[in-house]
């Protein structure tokens, strides 16, 4: 289900993507697959900042980094770190952008992660 999402949104059929990924969310739940659940809240969020609901991008990227903080998905957290940096950017709250940047790197620093260093490095000049 999860990668059907990512297909559908790809091609721009946004309900058909927000079902999909609804539906994954609901099947990780009842397995208890936490990781799952946090990729389906991660592309959640990014479905919603494709749709411009930039409010419900936060929330779903703020849940899917408390269950991946919870996991010690330092990986995950990076991500999704990563990814509210970019919400904040389009919501023109650069300050905020740069912290949660920041914050990424830091993730990323932890792991030894080169390749998201150089491309956070990168957003950060």
């Amino acid at each position: 289900m999860h990668n059907l999402g990512k297909v559908a949104d790809i091609k721009g059929d946004y309900e058909q993507a927000k079902k999909y990924h609804e539906e994954s969310l609901a099947f990780k739940k009842e397995i208890g697959d936490k990781n799952g659940m946090a990729d389906s809240l991660q592309s959640l969020g990014n479905l919603s900042v494709d749709q411009g609901d930039y409010e419900k991008a936060q929330k779903y990227f703020e849940e899917s980094f408390a269950i991946k903080k919870e996991m010690g998905d330092k990986k995950g957290m990076a991500s999704n770190m990563n990814s509210l940096g970019c919400l904040s950017s389009f919501q023109g709250d650069y300050d905020q952008a740069k912290k949660y940047h920041e914050e990424s790197l830091a993730y990323n620093k932890d792991i030894g992660s080169k390749w998201e260093l150089l491309f956070l490095w990168a957003t950060l000049e």
